[in-house]
């Protein structure tokens, strides 16, 4: 009979400290929205985000065409903007083939539109479509009020924390 209850409260601490040894997902989100098109139909739902510098609104699809679990991980680049001799500093997400295709279609009819990223529910860059995409990149303007070097060191922790959010939420749903 104790040999019985010890084996029980054996087995109920260790079940107890496995369950205990889980970690809770990570919370951070990163997610890609595409600037809705003018004359959206009704069955586009759509939301209208506010860009924090700017303060441009900007009405989007209300699903979003990239999430962090498509993203490969991200750079800091400088990018010509197309039919300029002009350089822009920003943020290259590089996105899993899976999700490729995925924007292909989605850059298709939205040449002239924006891709708007957001971070945590909080808008913070945006990508002009310039014509359908073809490659696994998309570069981001971060919109923020520095400049020159206090610019380049905002986009490095914007390119590190970035990072950090997608190695954890690869390094959790891999390990579950």
């Amino acid at each position: 009979m104790i040999k019985n209850t010890l084996r029980f409260l054996s087995v109920t601490v260790l079940i107890l400290g496995l369950c205990s040894c889980k970690t809770p997902p990570p919370q951070d989100t990163i997610s890609v929205y595409l600037e809705a098109p003018e004359r959206a139909s009704s069955t586009f739902s759509k939301s209208t985000i506010l860009m924090p510098v700017s303060e441009v609104q900007v009405d989007v699809l209300s699903e979003p065409v990239v999430t962090i679990d498509t993203l490969s991980s991200c750079d800091l680049k400088e990018m010509q903007i197309p039919g300029t001799d002009d350089f822009v500093p920003g943020i290259i997400l590089r996105v899993r083939d899976e999700c490729a295709l995925r924007l292909f279609h989605a850059s298709g009819n939205s040449v002239g539109k924006r891709y708007i990223l957001v971070v945590n529910n909080h808008p913070i860059g945006f990508s002009h479509i310039y014509r359908q995409t073809r490659k696994n990149d998309l570069f981001f303007i971060i919109e923020t009020n520095k400049s020159g070097a206090a610019l380049y060191d905002e986009l490095k922790k914007v390119e590190f924390q970035l990072n950090q959010f997608i190695l954890n939420y690869r390094k959790h749903w891999h390990r579950t």
